[in-house]
């Protein structure tokens, strides 16, 4: 007698996370890279042009990365200009971006410390690995105010899988896995015969480690879905921790000036979502 294998169906629709932002902000910077898609950063609060290119540790203005997926929004061409106030929807989506020696020099300001230290050229093509935040718009606005006038504001979903935990600062942050239906499909069987998705990775801050005037405690592999407003957390990185995660100890082993690496600072932006309300999910 021959027997025919099962076949299980699926018999409930994919369900997606949730994964959506909605904000009025100023254009201050617009720039382009190799794949044809274009960049604006966004700022949702009063941000000088000399705190815009060097963002204080602490700060807590929004700075956000606006992507434009070959320069167009849905599809369509727009106009962008710096100084537009603009009223954009969309979600959060996560990009790669490689930085090397030589870049973090020059955002650090210090290009010419190569002369000083010739030990380092070997190493100025060396790279470290960024995950950059980026807002993804599906509608984007240019409203018709002055400046003075922006009524600058910012609200986000999110639903997803903790990936990872820490605290910083007195407050606690989670990596969250983000499933929307934005993600990208591998060529991998996922689980109950669905398609395997490449998540969105988005860092969620608890301030004081609470939301609701309540404790909060997360672990990897917890579910939940948070809402709250798009902020920034800026940190800074010294060279030595540069030339580290990207592999070059034995650079630093052998340097004229040892005590550089220590002195030389850069800073960077990191958008997150600052929860306000917080839906844990028991596990079945």
């Amino acid at each position: 007698m021959r027997i025919t294998p099962a076949v299980f169906h699926i018999t409930t629709p994919e369900r997606f996370d949730s994964n959506q932002v909605d904000f009025t902000g100023l254009v201050t910077k617009i720039w382009a890279r190799s794949t044809g898609d274009v960049f604006a950063r966004i700022t949702i609060g009063e941000v000088s042009d000399e705190e815009e290119d060097n963002p204080e540790p602490g700060a807590i203005d929004a700075r956000l990365t606006l992507q434009l997926p070959n320069g167009q929004v849905n599809g369509q061409d727009i106009s962008l200009l710096k100084g537009d106030a603009l009223h954009v929807t969309g979600y959060l989506s996560d990009i790669t971006q490689w930085e090397t020696l030589r870049d973090f020099l020059l955002k650090a300001r210090q290009i010419g410390l190569v002369e000083r230290i010739p030990e380092l050229a070997p190493a100025i093509d060396a790279q470290v690995k960024r995950m950059v935040t980026c807002v993804i718009p599906e509608t984007l606005e240019v409203l018709n105010v002055k400046v003075g006038q922006i009524n600058a504001r910012s609200t986000a979903r999110l639903e997803g899988v903790v990936a990872r935990v820490w605290e910083y600062g007195g407050h606690l942050f989670v990596r969250l896995a983000v499933y929307d239906h934005h993600t990208l499909v591998t060529n991998s069987p996922g689980n109950n015969g669905r398609e395997r998705r490449i998540p969105h990775y988005v860092t969620v801050q608890f301030p004081n480690e609470q939301v609701d005037d309540r404790g909060v405690n997360l672990k990897p592999k917890d579910r939940i879905r948070v809402s709250g407003l798009l902020g920034s957390r800026v940190y800074s990185e010294n060279l030595r921790s540069f030339m580290l995660s990207a592999h070059k100890a034995d650079v630093l082993a052998n340097l004229s000036d040892g005590q550089a690496p220590d002195e030389v600072w850069t800073a960077y932006v990191q958008t997150c979502l600052v929860a306000q309300k917080l839906i844990q999910y028991t596990k079945k």
